[in-house]
């Protein structure tokens, strides 16, 4: 419905671009059709395998075997150490940030929410910031293994390995690429589909990975026209120029009672909207 704000998996929040980034990355974990957590890159930690510690303070993560980038190059645990740390960059002011405050941080974390409480700025509030990087205790002990070591017990944090906002990066790329990194031809991920072309404001190819660990994706390409009119997308709905359109409220009413209802797909989505006080 509009253009994608990013395609950086550590600072997307809107969903039409977290439904791009989710055919580009894949995560440590994940939900399958029935919400059930599920392996996607590594086992899902458990007391009886050792994944999580005693205290509920230890979070291991133990990645399957042959897992590369769609370039073919090798993923390796250091990337989830590089995604972690991404989520607190000092200036990023990630949307999900919050969400993973409970990974420790020899007490970073309780110094920067007491300096934002206290109304910190400019270079203090990057220090402290920075202070949360420095400090964060997620480790790579070897190529196969992520640890997570958090501040308090997190029965969630599994759910939370599903998000978008953990998914491994190529932090050499975001490097030496810039804010330019994430654009057709730079960006190199994990998922199904790799990004073929990304026409700003027009629209958005994507092409099967065949590199996916999860065996090649059964759709070649698939192809988003940007449009946030729905009743011109409505309209090239009508002329078979798309596929798949989202239907507005005055569009509905239209499909209503006509042939075109037959094609008319509602579905349950699982989200959750919240309302933060300043």
């Amino acid at each position: 419905e509009g253009e994608p704000g990013t395609l950086d998996p550590q600072a997307v929040t809107d969903t039409d671009s977290i439904s791009v980034v989710r055919q580009l990355y894949s995560g440590l974990l994940r939900l399958d059709e029935d919400q059930n957590l599920t392996s996607d890159l590594a086992e899902v930690p458990t007391l009886d395998n050792g994944g999580i510690s005693a205290d509920g303070l230890t979070y291991t993560f133990s990645l399957n075997d042959g897992l590369v980038w769609s370039d073919g190059e090798p993923l390796v645990a250091q990337a989830f150490v590089d995604a972690a740390k991404r989520i607190f960059a000092p200036g990023s002011a990630n949307f999900y940030a919050d969400f993973y405050r409970v990974i420790a941080a020899g007490g970073a974390q309780a110094a920067l929410s007491q300096g934002l409480a206290d109304g910190v700025e400019g270079d203090a509030l990057t220090a402290l910031e920075q202070a949360v990087v420095d400090g964060l205790e997620v480790t790579a002990p070897d190529d196969q293994t992520v640890v997570f070591q958090l501040n308090a017990p997190s029965p969630i944090f599994p759910l939370l390995a599903t998000l978008w906002t953990i998914f491994p990066v190529r932090q050499d790329i975001a490097d030496s690429a810039g804010d330019a990194w994430t654009e057709a031809g730079t960006l190199v991920g994990n998922g199904a589909f790799v990004l073929s072309e990304w026409n700003h404001d027009e629209g958005v190819v994507l092409t099967r990975n065949d590199n996916w660990h999860r065996g090649p994706a059964l759709l070649d390409s698939i192809e988003y026209d940007i449009n946030a009119d729905s009743a011109i997308a409505f309209l090239a709905y009508q002329e078979g120029e798309l596929d798949v359109v989202k239907l507005g409220p005055a569009e509905l009413v239209q499909v209503r009672g006509t042939d075109l209802e037959e094609q008319f797909q509602a579905y349950a989505q699982l989200v959750t909207i919240g309302i933060y006080f300043n």
